[in-house]
């Protein structure tokens, strides 16, 4: 029952209004993939392809290995956002019914691409990160691949708006609480299991999929 009332806190308020493809806590910005890459930073774009569990917002957050947590943006259907971050290694963490992680290792001017896969839970819908990759398990998840550009193509650039600062800064207790039960979880699987699931330098691109 508690574990139920945390996801009900956090996830509650996350519903979208409408069949718009940009949600309450996002904006609609132009998209020149020209602007993209950065020589100071690391590029990543996340994108949530799929239609499916559209009831339900993505939020996604940059997390340090005690579980602090940076917003990076709540994405609904159909939407993408670049996030700029410093070269090296960092964690991301994205919240349904579960948590789910994807680390990344990444170079400066170099742009990387990954996407928010929903799948069904229990309650509502899980969602998982999966980098795309230069040697991937699936050729969906090629990074030259078509399916990759395809759903570029069909999904909108968009930025975060106040109220997702709003809601990270209200909901951080749980967001902490949902890193210290699922981290554990991903950090115990099976080496390969964690690498699949994990941007390589190597899978940078320099410049943007157009």
């Amino acid at each position: 029952m508690k574990h139920y009332l945390k996801l009900v806190g956090i996830i509650s308020i996350l519903i979208l209004s409408g069949c718009s493809a940009t949600g309450k806590y996002s904006n609609p910005v132009v998209e020149t993939n020209s602007s993209i890459v950065k020589s100071d930073k690391a590029a990543i774009v996340f994108l949530r392809a799929s239609s499916f569990g559209g009831a339900i917002t993505s939020p996604l957050v940059k997390v340090d290995d005690k579980g602090k947590s940076e917003i990076v943006g709540i994405l609904g259907p159909k939407e993408k956002m670049v996030e700029y971050v410093e070269p090296g290694e960092h964690m991301f963490m994205i919240i349904g019914e579960n948590a789910d992680f994807m680390k990344a290792h990444v170079e400066a001017g170099k742009v990387y691409y990954s996407i928010i896969r929903p799948r069904m839970g229990v309650w509502k819908a899980r969602f998982a990160l999966t980098p795309f990759k230069q040697i991937s398990e699936s050729k969906d998840f090629d990074v030259n691949g078509e399916k990759l550009k395809k759903w570029l193509k069909e999904s909108s650039m968009t930025e975060p708006n106040e109220q997702v600062f709003a809601w990270h800064s209200s909901k951080s207790g749980e967001l902490l609480d949902m890193f210290n039960e699922y981290s554990p979880i991903w950090h115990n699987k099976d080496q390969s299991k964690r690498d699949s699931v994990t941007l390589q330098v190597d899978d940078g691109l320099t410049k943007a999929i157009q």
